[in-house]
């Protein structure tokens, strides 16, 4: 699912455009969700940050007012937005055409520039929008990011992003060790290695391990060096396991 965001100083333009995304979602059947609609730029850091905390690496759909009447106009928002969402996709909305050039000064390569007094081409052009995006998004994380299931939830996470996976000292909990940090949440190894493809291998009974991140592999300590400089533990089968598959992916 991919989250919008919309920001918006005036609420009753807010309130218009967030009845407008809704309806096209109702339509359209987009998979996608109002995630937040506010009228600051610190409210929607905060929304979109939150929900990259929860999902690692998800993508955002950003509609913002250029002129926010606040310390950070809708570039400088779209600028912080860059710095944890590279790849989001953002569609500015203002009365001042002038200002479309803009976009291209500050790098922050925007979908579209909508125009407010344009009313009629609101709808069709935030369809459009939408439609892209969603498209764009879909086929980046096809292969490039894996989902995991805990209860309702569902974590995603890009694939060369994680280094194993092994049990939590939490109960009925797993460890999603990754190249920025550590997630955690109820699974078990069992259940994620079927979920997995290919390059992931159950290297011991307590590891399944990210291929593209082994640097060593040492039959006599029984140990694999990864490539943060960390060493899990491996049983004979699973060092076998490993070497077969090296073996196989550079043949």
């Amino acid at each position: 699912m991919l989250p919008i965001y919309i920001c918006e100083d005036n609420p009753t333009l807010l309130q218009y455009y967030q009845d407008t995304i809704d309806n096209i979602l109702l339509m359209e059947e987009f998979d996608m969700k109002v995630q937040a609609a506010v009228t600051t730029p610190e409210e929607l850091l905060q929304a979109a940050k939150q929900c990259q905390g929860e999902d690692e690496g998800r993508d955002g759909f950003y509609l913002l007012d250029i002129d926010l009447h606040a310390d950070m106009d809708g570039f400088d928002l779209a600028k912080e937005i860059r710095n944890f969402d590279s790849r989001g996709f953002i569609v500015f909305i203002t009365t001042h055409s002038e200002l479309a050039m803009l976009t291209f000064k500050y790098q922050i390569e925007a979908m579209d520039f909508i125009l407010k007094d344009e009313d009629w081409s609101i709808g069709p052009k935030l369809n459009a929008c939408m439609s892209a995006a969603l498209d764009r998004h879909n086929s980046s994380t096809e292969t490039a990011k894996l989902v995991f299931k805990s209860g309702s939830h569902t974590i995603q996470v890009e694939q060369d992003n994680i280094l194993y996976i092994t049990p939590s000292t939490v109960a009925h909990k797993v460890q999603l060790v990754m190249k920025n940090g550590v997630k955690e949440f109820y699974s078990s190894l069992n259940d994620c290695e079927e979920n997995l493809g290919k390059g992931f291998i159950r290297c011991h009974k307590a590891f399944i391990v990210n291929a593209s991140h082994i640097t060593q592999v040492d039959r006599k300590t029984l140990t694999i060096t990864l490539s943060n400089g960390e060493s899990i533990i491996a049983s004979t089968r699973g060092i076998n396991r490993v070497l077969d598959f090296i073996r196989s992916d550079n043949q």
